[in-house]
This record gives C-alpha cells, structure tokens and sequence, in this order.
C-alpha cells in the first residue's frame, strides 16, 4: 500500500519550436487558417492563436470585441507584402532575415508592437552607422521613438562632423536643423573652420534658395574661434561676406573679439613689455608694472583665444630687444631709467625653459633686434 513519492519532471524544450514548424508548416499548405490577412495585392492565411501568442497588437485585436475579432479577412492598410511575408515566418519560426529592409521591417514591429523584432532591427541599425548615413538614422530614429539609435546617431554626428558634413545627407538638410546642428555645443571639430566651411558648402548646395539664409547661418558659427589669419584672408574676402550687409555687422563684432582678445594683457598695469610672434602664437615678455620689473611670459593662443603663463624669465626684464631664431625666442639687454643690462636670455617652447646664453659685448636698453639668415642683429 506504499506509494511512491517520486516525481520525474520531464520538459522536452524542442517542443515549443517543434509546434511553431509545425504551425508554419500548416499555414504554408493553408490548413486550420482561421483568418486571412490582406496586405497590398497578396491574401496571407494564418491562424490567430499563433498572431495573438506573438503580437500585442494582434492580440489586442482579437481578443477583445473589435470587429476583426469576427471576420474572416482582415486589411492591413500600408503594408508592403514582402515585409508582411517577413514578420509572419518571423512569428511562426522566430527568425528574420534583417538586410536593407530594415527600417520597414522595424517601422512593422512596432506597428504590431513586436518587440524583440523590433530591438533586433535597431541593432542591425546602430551596427550600420556611419558619417554618411547617421544623420537620415537620426532622423528615422527621432520619428519612431527609437531613442537608444537617436542617441547614438548624434553622438556620431558631433563626434565626427568634420566627416558627416561632406555626404549628401548634410546637404540635404533643412535650414533649421543645420543650425541646431551647428550650434551645438557637444560639437567636436578641431578647428571653428570646418564649420565654417559646412555652412559655406551647404548654401552652395543650393545657391539660388539658400543664398538669402547665409547671413543666419554664419551668425550661428563661432567666429571668434576663428585663426585671425583664416578670418582675414577666407572670409572676409568672401563675395558672399562682402556683398552682403549683415554679414558685415557680424564681422565687425568678430574683428572687436579678436582686437580684444589681444589686448586682454596689454590693459593690465605695465609698460615697457615687448610683444613678439613664434610658432602661431603671440608672446607677452616682461616690463613695467610701476614698481617693479617683471620676470613674467604670457602666451596667446589663437584658436583658444586665450592667454597662459609661460615660464618666467630668469631674471625681471623691461624696455628689452626680442628676435626669434631656429624655434627659440631671445631676450636681449633691457633695463630701467638708470641701468641698461647685456643678459641673453633664450626660450624654448619645446621645454618649456630659459636659459642664459653669451651676454652681449655692451650694455643696451630700449633696442630693436631682427633675424636674417640665422643671425640676430641688434639696433639702438
């Protein structure tokens, strides 16, 4: 009279996909179909039970009092048939085949709210990226509330803004989204100039309409980011710029920046400083700050626009001769009212250092110095 206790707990786990061949098997031949779905010029028989068991959307319809829940064809406005075709082997068998397709595919699974389907394709979708398709997934993205893709498609298009704005896809834009792309302060470029340039090929891409929108959009560049050298001699020499009044009062503020940005260290209290160019930068050395003279060495960065300390002189210097020679930067003689010095300092930029070098045979102060074929002169 003992019974056994024992259970054996058997799940043979091909079985769910065995009855979804066997499902598909019988669909392909047209037996047990209890609906039939219509989508463009093609009839596509199915049974309910398996559309409910894998759409939320099919399950919504049929399985509360719609009225498709009681007919036997249903129109599926919209649809292509081969993607049709598509999502009912996807629902049957689990498998697509995702290639150009893609985004009507996903557009379709997310009508019919499949959603694994449908994460699939924005993988397929995130894998394809690139500078010259991101900005239409961005787009794609930002319509179908796609926002893992829209995330990484404007990422791409400030990471890499150099490259997208060379495709067709930038020129094609609308004037408005340009600007907020353009505008944006996640915008990675190297120089102010590639945007610049953006703006300047995209009115090309349409001289006759866009002609009018040029003034907009370069008030949206960041001109003062601008080389000098670029500013001067691209675009103010530009037609576009010249014959075109706003864009004029846009660069009178620029040209305000740069003269500015210039005298930012000139303004403080001192005098008797020289100022001298090397290497793209401009250098601010020494002088007179009324008590005082100083050992100080500014730098100004042009793309920047700012100003940085350098290493400071080795001993203070004022009223002194600057020369540029082989990449280093010579401090030579200087002095106050009383006193003339003969010291010669050199800079290397590389190192960031001063060191002294041969002092000159005599003292001098308030002098001029110049460099030709490799040698420094001094004058006064």
């Amino acid at each position: 009279n003992t019974q056994s206790s024992d259970v054996y707990e058997f799940e043979n786990t091909k079985h769910p996909m065995e009855v979804l061949l066997c499902f598909n098997q019988l669909r392909e031949r047209g037996l047990f179909t209890d609906v039939i779905l219509s989508a463009g010029n093609r009839e596509f028989p199915c049974h309910r039970a398996v559309l409910v068991a894998g759409s939320k959307y099919f399950r919504a319809m049929f399985c509360n009092d719609h009225k498709e829940s009681r007919e036997m064809l249903v129109q599926i406005n919209g649809m292509q048939p081969h993607i049709m075709d598509l999502l009912l082997v996807y629902l049957y068998t689990s498998k697509a085949a995702i290639a150009d397709n893609v985004q009507l595919l996903l557009e379709a699974a997310n009508l019919f709210q499949i959603l694994p389907l449908g994460e699939a394709c924005t993988r397929f979708l995130e894998a394809q990226l690139d500078p010259c398709n991101c900005i239409g997934m961005r787009e794609f993205a930002e319509a179908h509330a796609l926002s893992a893709l829209f995330s990484t498609a404007s990422e791409m298009i400030m990471e890499k803004f150099a490259d997208v704005v060379v495709h067709e896809e930038f020129l094609e834009l609308p004037k408005s989204r340009v600007i907020d792309y353009i505008s944006d302060d996640d915008i990675k470029v190297t120089r102010e100039e590639i945007v610049y340039e953006a703006v300047k090929r995209w009115v090309g891409h349409d001289v006759v309409t866009r002609s009018g929108d040029f003034a907009e959009m370069l008030s949206n560049v960041r001109l003062p980011l601008i080389h000098p050298s670029y500013f001067v001699n691209t675009i103010e020499c530009d037609e576009q710029v010249l014959s075109n009044p706003a864009c004029q009062s846009i660069l009178q503020e620029t040209r305000k920046y740069h003269i500015l940005g210039l005298l930012a260290i000139v303004d403080r209290c001192r005098w008797r400083h020289r100022m001298i160019t090397m290497g793209g930068h401009v250098y601010c050395v020494g002088g007179y700050d009324g008590k005082n003279r100083l050992r100080s060495v500014e730098r100004y960065d042009s793309f920047s626009n700012t100003w940085i300390e350098v290493a400071p002189l080795l001993h203070p210097v004022s009223s002194c001769g600057l020369a540029t020679c082989h990449g280093k930067l010579y401090v030579i003689g200087g002095g106050d009212d009383d006193t003339s010095f003969n010291k010669l300092h050199c800079y290397n930029p590389e190192t960031d250092r001063w060191s002294l070098r041969s002092p000159m045979p005599s003292l001098h102060k308030n002098l001029s110095a110049a460099t030709i074929n490799g040698k420094i002169y001094i004058i006064g």
